[in-house]
C-alpha cells in the first residue's frame, strides 16, 4: 500500500511542476472550497456551537 502511495505522489509531483500558474491557483481554491464546507458543515451539527432561539417580548 505504501508503495503505491509513494509511487502515486512521485508521478502526481512530475506533473505539477509541469501544470500552468492558473490550474495551480484554481487547485488551490477547490481544496479552500472544501475545507471551508467541511467547517461549515461540522459547525452546523455540533451540540457546543448550536445556539438555542432566543424571543425578545418586552417591546411588544
Amino acid at each position: 500500500m505504501l508503495i503505491l502511495l509513494n509511487t502515486y505522489l512521485v508521478r502526481s509531483r512530475q506533473t505539477y511542476e509541469n501544470w500552468e500558474m492558473e490550474g495551480i491557483i484554481v487547485n488551490a481554491l477547490g481544496m479552500v472550497f472544501i475545507a471551508l464546507a467541511i467547517l461549515v458543515s461540522f459547525a452546523v451539527r455540533s451540540p457546543t456551537l448550536s445556539a438555542s432561539p432566543k424571543i425578545l417580548t418586552d417591546g411588544l
